[in-house]
């Protein structure tokens, strides 16, 4: 049961956030997304939107899940910087 938890726990630290926004702008740019489509699908506006993005805005859950949905990402591969191009 050790191995279990230790191999599904993640230590969240700034790199880890900086990281994850830095996927989710990879993945929103490859479907050609804009931050306005995105700002428009999380019901936010751009600006909002941007600073999520560029970590000036501490990303909230919600907002974490709101993402993952529009850009069809798979939240724990997100997290554990696993995402695959598609």
């Amino acid at each position: 049961m050790g191995n279990l938890k230790s191999r599904n726990h993640f230590t969240i630290n700034m790199e880890n956030v900086t990281n994850i926004l830095t996927e989710i702008k990879k993945q929103r740019m490859a479907k050609a997304y804009s931050q306005e489509y995105m700002a428009y699908r999380m019901d936010c506006s751009q600006n909002a939107y941007s600073k999520i993005e560029l970590g000036h805005t501490k990303i909230t859950l919600i907002q974490l899940f709101k993402i993952v949905d529009v850009l069809e990402l798979n939240l724990h591969e997100l997290i554990a910087g696993e995402v695959l191009a598609n």
